[in-house]
């Protein structure tokens, strides 16, 4: 039993090393360009060719350089931040909770229904930034009936 297991964890890896031979062999015969991201060449240099914090995106025509930076505040710019103190199965009950807790914090909170969680989500008005999000709630985790506050973030 443990020769045929031996025998299977052999012929395994001769067989992997195998796909890798042919994968570059049928490379060269088709003429197309195949990215093989596996094989790794010790002595090219390739920091110096790209830009620092860059992200390469390839394809078989050609790469393209796109600077995180730039990428980071694409997205900035298309992100809503909210402060969510609640989610309730009936309208009631979290109308009932924000008739209880509105007086403790300064903050108007917003009832909606929210088909994805499919409950009604109480939220406080977007912010600007996550930061500014982040900050008003750990200011609320002071308060015990807003300790499982939480920070929810939608695309424009």
């Amino acid at each position: 039993m443990k020769k045929i297991l031996l025998f299977a964890l052999i012929s395994f890896a001769i067989g992997a090393c195998a796909t890798t031979e042919s994968t570059s062999e049928n490379a060269g015969k088709t003429g197309a360009n195949i990215y093989v991201f596996d094989d790794v060449s010790t002595n090219a240099d390739t920091s110096a060719k790209q830009p620092k914090d860059s992200l390469v995106v390839a394809n078989t025509k050609d790469s393209v350089n796109v600077t995180t930076d730039n990428l980071n505040a694409s997205i900035k710019k298309k992100m809503l931040y909210y402060v969510q103190v609640g989610a309730f199965t009936t309208e009631a009950r979290a109308k009932r909770f924000v008739a209880l807790n509105s007086a403790k914090i300064s903050f108007p909170m917003n009832v909606s229904y929210n088909d994805k969680v499919k409950l009604f989500v109480i939220r406080l008005p977007v912010f600007a930034s996550r930061e500014e999000a982040e900050r008003v709630r750990n200011e609320l985790w002071k308060t015990k009936e807003f300790k499982d506050a939480f920070i929810v973030t939608e695309m424009k």
